[in-house]
């Protein structure tokens, strides 16, 4: 707009300094000098005769800007170009024709047929006969208007999307005053029909704290600030639980003008994660509870098979009992390590497997027989679905072990390797430094009991993979994931 103001007063100085204000217009030399000014004029400049809109004179580039020359311009009335009603070019003409000055904004048609925004200096001078014309200087406004337009429809969309957000949104500016609020806001803030926009946060809100105070303060000066719950007093004694976060907002200058303050009321999801979080602990003092007796069940159990093998005289049946007694015990011990454990879905393997061979060292004897049992293991965390195969396929092997790798009294170890790769595949190594097995692969390959348990709880319950070698004794490995099932119960 400067621009333009600059540009039409330097056409008053040109009028002022030719001796023309509300005068006749001259002859000779100033006549001269008016003449070259408004023909070589940058701007686009038309002389109107305001009795019936006839173009009296256009300058050149008046004639480049619409596109006819300037013979064809002056054969033309300014209703052929002005595309608004007859009678608002009538009224405008007759309030610029007062030795005035005035200022419109119309819509003018080119020769190509574009239509273009256009912003109107006008004043009224006289001819040498007395008569009034309007001088008038054009400036084409089309890209402003376009802007203007864009402008006003992103503030109508953003002014929608702040009223009807499903979020509680306030923009604040710097002394705290409401520029904007969506409904949202106003609903969860028990403000009903309160007109906010220009009220001061703390005025809508007396009883906000120092602290709040400067949280806003610290915003302002260009920090973000959150909280996922944070308790909110209404004025009625009851509290309800918000989520905020607060956003400073910039002027176009890069100077923080503001404040942006999204919330949202979790009363009700917190209230649900209570009473989920209660539930949760019933479940978990249940399973605790389902964890002991079933341990308590087993050591029953696994008592009773022991009374019972004291009493049978047969080897071979004693042998069967006690390795029952083991795979019982495998399942017992998990359980308890389940029901001390705070999580009640997993437990750490290196642990339930040291405990799990202390136990197997005390039911074969393994120091009469002179047999040394080394560990390296790493702290793995599994759910109880995996620990459970991998103890049964420990009691399966080191009882194979046990039985058949040291005949004769001899001495030997027996050693458990338990690691986790770089796929994260846990790799279980049992191996011995017996006397080995003769035919390996009728072995791996056969139908005996205890390998087709063995083959069954790795490739059915484990989906892992076995492999094996004989070269100084037997040493089977095992690889499996432990992805297969859900957690179940994690105690807080």
């Amino acid at each position: 707009m400067s621009d333009k103001v600059k540009t039409y007063q330097d056409l008053l100085n040109e009028i002022e300094s030719l001796k023309l204000e509300n005068a006749e217009l001259k002859s000779g030399d100033y006549a001269d000098r008016y003449r070259q000014s408004f023909e070589k004029h940058l701007a686009v400049k038309l002389i109107i005769d305001p009795l019936d809109g006839k173009i009296h004179d256009a300058n050149y580039a008046a004639a480049d800007y619409y596109g006819w020359s300037r013979e064809e311009l002056r054969t033309m009335t300014i209703q052929q170009i002005n595309m608004s009603s007859a009678e608002t070019i009538s009224n405008e003409m007759n309030k610029a024709k007062e030795h005035k000055k005035y200022q419109f904004e119309f819509k003018h048609k080119l020769a190509n047929g574009s239509i273009r925004d256009v912003y109107v200096l006008s004043v009224g001078i006289s001819g040498l006969s007395g008569k009034v014309y309007l001088h008038s200087i054009i400036f084409d406004i089309t890209d402003r208007k376009q802007a203007e337009i864009s402008l006003q429809r992103q503030q109508h969309v953003l002014e929608l999307f702040v009223e009807h957000s499903p979020a509680a949104i306030a923009m604040l500016d710097k002394e705290m005053k409401y520029i904007a609020v969506s409904k949202r806001y106003l609903l969860d803030y028990q403000l009903g029909n309160q007109k906010v926009i220009g009220r001061s946060h703390y005025d809508v809100f007396p009883e906000i704290p120092d602290s709040w105070k400067e949280i806003h303060q610290r915003c302002l000066g260009g920090a973000v600030e959150k909280n996922d719950e944070d308790p909110f007093p209404r004025s009625s004694g009851e509290i309800d639980w918000v989520r905020w976060e607060i956003h400073p907002w910039y002027e176009i200058e890069g100077e923080v003008g503001g404040i942006i303050l999204f919330s949202e009321v979790i009363t009700e999801r917190k209230q649900g994660e209570e009473k989920l979080k209660v539930a949760l602990k019933e479940k978990e003092v249940l399973l605790r509870e389902l964890y002991h007796r079933t341990k308590n069940n087993m050591q029953v159990i696994y008592s009773l098979l022991g009374l019972k093998g004291a009493a049978v005289e047969d080897d071979a049946t004693k042998e069967i009992l006690v390795d029952i007694g083991s795979r019982i015990q495998a399942i017992a011990l998990v359980h308890e390590k389940l029901y001390q454990s705070k999580n009640l879905s997993r437990i750490d393997l290196k642990e339930y497997i040291t405990d799990l061979t202390n136990l197997l060292l005390n039911s074969f004897n393994f120091s009469e027989r002179k047999i040394r049992l080394f560990l390296e293991l790493e702290s793995i965390s599994v759910l109880i679905d995996t620990a459970i195969p991998c103890g049964q396929i420990i009691i399966e092997l080191i009882s194979n072990s046990f039985k058949h790798a040291f005949p004769d009294g001899r001495s030997g170890k027996i050693s458990i390797h338990l690691s986790r790769n770089e796929k994260d595949l846990i790799k279980l190594n049992i191996s011995d430094n017996g006397i080995g097995i003769k035919d390996f692969t009728e072995l791996i390959g056969g139908e005996t009991l205890g390998m087709q348990l063995f083959r069954n709880i790795v490739e059915d319950q484990l989906q892992g993979n076995i492999s094996y070698d004989m070269k100084n004794g037997v040493s089977w490995t095992v690889t499996f994931k432990d992805a297969l099932y859900d957690e179940r119960v994690i105690s807080q």
